[in-house]
């Protein structure tokens, strides 16, 4: 954002992460053109200089990989792996056990299993990090409308799993979003 825009804005996603709200999961949304986009990218440069960034991605319908909601985990999950390295490392184990891992037949909520789900399980729960944040932009742009429920449940399940999660996620008021 330019230096003094969206300053309300800003400083209430800031309280958001930085209190503790009770909602884990803050939805920006409103209509193309509105500068949803803008925030999430200026969110997301402003925890990764605090070191609060897990993972930021943006998903674009034009765009092949990017509105594939597989590689929205591959990439949550790599972004992770990098921040918080017990994590990484729970992530190796679990994937070079799965002799059926990358075979080609994964889904959402098989993917979101392996390389979140269960790595985060086998996580001792003293070497949580402080909280941290992950921002997805522009969600509708993710898959089809039942892709788009999967993954929502999903990173309902991921904040449950680690209350040291928080996400943001940007898109166009869609209802099975709102939902």
């Amino acid at each position: 954002c330019l230096e003094n825009t969206r300053v309300s804005t800003l400083a209430d996603i800031d309280q958001w992460a930085q209190k503790g709200f009770q909602q884990a999961i803050l939805w920006l949304c409103g209509p193309a053109g509105t500068g949803k986009s803008t925030i999430a990218a200026t969110v997301a440069l402003k925890f990764k200089g605090s070191k609060e960034l897990a993972a930021f991605y943006t998903c674009r319908r034009d765009h092949k990989a990017l509105r594939n909601p597989l590689q929205l985990w591959r990439n949550i999950c790599y972004r992770l792996a990098i921040v918080h390295k017990p994590f990484g490392f729970k992530v190796t184990e679990v994937v070079q056990s799965d002799s059926h891992f990358d075979s080609g037949a994964e889904t959402i909520y098989t993917l979101f299993h392996t390389l979140l789900r269960q790595p985060l399980g086998l996580l001792n729960v003293d070497l949580a990090p402080e909280p941290m944040v992950i921002v997805i932009d522009a969600l509708d742009e993710c898959g089809s409308d039942s892709d788009r429920i999967q993954v929502l449940t999903c990173l309902l399940e991921l904040t449950k799993l680690c209350s040291w999660i928080k996400i943001v996620v940007t898109s166009r008021n869609n209802s099975e979003i709102q939902e």
